[in-house]
C-alpha cells in the first residue's frame, strides 16, 4: 500500500499542472503570462474509503500577476479503484453530454502508476445560497441528481440495506416488544428491496452539500431553471463512502427531515408530496433523456421511499447518540418513532412515482 503524500509530493504534482494556468491572467493586450510557479498552497486531507482526498489551494505567481486556484488531489491506495473511478468519471462525463448545464470538474492530470487523479474546481454558490422558489428548487435538483443516478440499472443488495437498517433499529430508544413490532414490519420492506433494480454506479456523491451552481447571467426565472440555461451545475469529486447506493435512498435523504417537521405539526406529509412531486417532475425529465426501465419496474413490489425516510432519520437520531455535543432529547425519539411507525403502516410515498 502507498504511503499517504507528502507535502513534496504535492508540490510536484502542482508542478506538473501550473503550464495550463498560465493564461489564467493577461496582459492588457491579451498577451498571456510567460511564467507562472506556484509561490504558496495550503491543503486538507480527508479519507473517504480508501481514498485520501486532498483539497488544495494554490497561490499562482505570473508575470501578469498573482491568483488562486483551488484543486482536489485523490489518491488511491488501489489499483483497482483507481483504474473503476477514471473509467467512471468518463462514463459519467459521456452520460452528461447530453446536458447543457450540468458538468462534471474536469481530470487536468493523472497518473496511473502513482494513482492519483486532479480535479479543477469551478466556483459558485451552495444551494442555500441561492434564492430560488420551492417549486423551481425542488425541479433543479430533480434533473440532477437524476443526472448523477444515470441510466445503467443495478439490483439492490438486500443483504446491505438489510444489515444498515437492522444497525439503526438495535439503536433505536425501543422496548423489546416495539423492537419486535418494528422487525416484523421491517421485514414487508426488505421483501420490497429483494427485487429492485434501484441500485447505480455511484461516481460523485449526489448530497446537496458536493453540487455548486454558477449564474449564466440569464434571469432565474421558473421556467428558466426548469429549462437549465440560468444556472451551469458543477458536481463536485467527493465520492460518498455510504453503502446505500439506491436511488430512493438519495431521494429521501432531501425530503426526509420536512416530511418528519409537517408530520409533527399536522399528522400528515400533503405538503412535502407536493413538494417531492416537484422534483419527480425534474427527475423523470431528465431520466427519460436516457430511459432504460420505467422507475416502477425497478420497484416491481414497490417504492421503497418510506423505508428510506425512516433509515434517514434513524440515521440522525443515532448521531446524536455519538455525538458529545448533542443532548438526548426524549420527546424528538419518540416523535420519531411514532412517524416511523406511520411510514410503515401507511406508506404515504409509496405511490409517488405513479
Amino acid at each position: 500500500m502507498s504511503s499517504i503524500f507528502s507535502r513534496p509530493d504535492i508540490t510536484e504534482i502542482l508542478e506538473l499542472i501550473s503550464p495550463m494556468y498560465k493564461e489564467q491572467l493577461l496582459s492588457p493586450d491579451g498577451i498571456p503570462s510567460r511564467f507562472i510557479n506556484v509561490d504558496n498552497f495550503n491543503y486538507d486531507v480527508e479519507k473517504v474509503g480508501d481514498v485520501n482526498v486532498f483539497s488544495v489551494t494554490i497561490n499562482f505567481g505570473t508575470d501578469q500577476g498573482k491568483f488562486v486556484q483551488n484543486v482536489i488531489i485523490k489518491q488511491y491506495f488501489f489499483q483497482d479503484n483507481y483504474d473503476r473511478d477514471m473509467r467512471r468519471y468518463s462514463d459519467l462525463e459521456q452520460s452528461l453530454l447530453s446536458y447543457h448545464d450540468i458538468r462534471t470538474y474536469p481530470i487536468i492530470q493523472s497518473s496511473y502508476d502513482k494513482k492519483y487523479i486532479v480535479f479543477q474546481i469551478h466556483s459558485g454558490y451552495t444551494l442555500d445560497q441561492l434564492s430560488i422558489s420551492g417549486e423551481a428548487k425542488n425541479y433543479l435538483l430533480g434533473r440532477i441528481i437524476s443526472a448523477v443516478h444515470g441510466a445503467k440499472t443495478i439490483p439492490t443488495d438486500e443483504s446491505v440495506v438489510r444489515e444498515y437498517i437492522l444497525f439503526l433499529l438495535v439503536h433505536m430508544p425501543l422496548t423489546d416488544e416495539e423492537r419486535e413490532a418494528f422487525s416484523y414490519l421491517l421485514e414487508d420492506q426488505f421483501n420490497k428491496i429483494s427485487d429492485s433494480f434501484g441500485a447505480y454506479d455511484l461516481i460523485v456523491d449526489p448530497s446537496i452539500q458536493n453540487i455548486t451552481f454558477q449564474p449564466t447571467g440569464e434571469a432565474t426565472t421558473t421556467l428558466n431553471i426548469k429549462n437549465g440555461i440560468a444556472f451551469i451545475v458543477n458536481l463536485g469529486p467527493r465520492i460518498s463512502d455510504n453503502l446505500m447506493k439506491d436511488r430512493m435512498f438519495d431521494i429521501a435523504s432531501i425530503f426526509a427531515h420536512m416530511a418528519f417537521e409537517e408530520y409533527k405539526s399536522t399528522n400528515n406529509v400533503i405538503n412535502t408530496k407536493v413538494e417531492l412531486n416537484d422534483f419527480i417532475q425534474g427527475y423523470m425529465n431528465a431520466y427519460n433523456q436516457y430511459q432504460s426501465m420505467e422507475i416502477k419496474d425497478m420497484y416491481p413490489k414497490g417504492i421503497t421511499l418510506d423505508l428510506y425516510i425512516m433509515a434517514h432519520l434513524w440515521l440522525n437520531e443515532a448521531e446524536k447518540v455519538r455525538s458529545p455535543y448533542e443532548t438526548p432529547d426524549n420527546i424528538s425519539e419518540r416523535e420519531v418513532l411514532i412517524f416511523s411507525y406511520f411510514l410503515m403502516t401507511e406508506s404515504p410515498f409509496m405511490n409517488c412515482f405513479g
